[in-house]
């Protein structure tokens, strides 16, 4: 366990959180303030639609100390996850808040560097996240949309068989159409080349998943949502530079709002803001929530 303080030696702090998404704010008490962890970008893109409140202890104070404690992953010197704790400044109540699982490798500078100085942390810019439940066939749809109609070019992150290795290649229209779904993540980009390869190891190429906040790209991942294929696009038209918001070129906006009303136009909407399921996705999706 640490006790987490400022370069200064300040150790006391008001605290926000987003604990579905493993960050958080804490504010010393000359007014600056630092994110937790690794998460800087991320904090940004979560706080651009909700701003966390200040946690309060049940004695009503608003001030903490706070400690982080490490698990490591067994037989590696890497962290599994850690664990945030508060103690109240006023009446001593101590309190778990928070677990942050950590899932990348080289978690040195989370020892090194356990918070980052944060000059400006409510900054609003133009960032987009949609979810789609797509089949195969939806799947198809949007790459066709992007690939064919609006002429940006494709990468893929994937496991190549049958030698198990992460792979990151340029991907035609032709192979995505055939692949069903089949990869990590697509980087759609208006201006290739794409260059997201960050390193590599005996499992293959890591891809640097952050790329398409500050270049023209669309970033396109899938996840498991109780059986159902929920993808996720991001994207932003703007990106913040040592506390400046600097707009992309006015191109990529203009794409990019053509595929907001081609995907409003094309999928079922009702799930909620900023979603767009296709029709066999959401009888899915309201199948599975009658049963639960």
């Amino acid at each position: 366990m640490i006790a987490v303080k400022t370069e200064q030696g300040l150790d006391e702090f008001q605290v926000r959180l987003l604990r579905d998404d493993g960050v958080g704010l804490l504010t010393d008490r000359e007014g600056e303030s630092y994110l937790i962890l690794d998460s800087l970008d991320y904090w940004y893109d979560l706080i651009q639609e909700h701003y966390p409140a200040k946690i309060k202890c049940a004695c009503k104070n608003d001030w903490f100390k706070v400690s982080f404690s490490y698990e490591y992953r067994e037989g590696s010197p890497d962290i599994r996850n850690v664990l945030v704790s508060t103690v109240c400044t006023r009446c001593g109540r101590a309190s778990d808040r928070l677990l942050v699982d950590i899932d990348y490798g080289s978690t040195d500078v989370l020892l090194d560097k356990p918070i980052t100085f944060c000059e400006k942390p409510l900054i609003k810019y133009k960032y987009s996240q949609f979810t789609g439940i797509w089949m195969p066939d939806d799947l198809n749809q949007v790459l066709r949309f992007l690939i064919e109609d609006q002429g940006l070019t494709a990468h893929y992150h994937y496991f190549k068989s049958p030698e198990k290795l992460r792979v990151f290649e340029p991907l035609t229209l032709d192979q995505a159409l055939n692949r069903g779904g089949d990869f990590l993540a697509v980087y759609l980009s208006s201006n290739n080349p794409v260059n997201a390869v960050a390193s590599e190891d005996e499992m293959g190429v890591m891809v640097d998943t952050s790329i398409w906040r500050r270049q023209e790209i669309i970033y396109l991942f899938r996840v498991n949502m109780n059986g159902l294929p929920l993808h996720y696009v991001q994207f932003c038209t703007q990106y913040i530079d040592q506390g400046a918001v600097i707009d992309k070129s006015i191109e990529f906006k203009k794409m990019t709002d053509r595929f907001k009303v081609w995907l409003s136009q094309t999928f079922v909407t009702s799930r909620g803001r900023n979603c767009f399921d296709g029709q066999q996705g959401y009888q899915a999706f309201l199948s599975s929530s009658r049963g639960s």
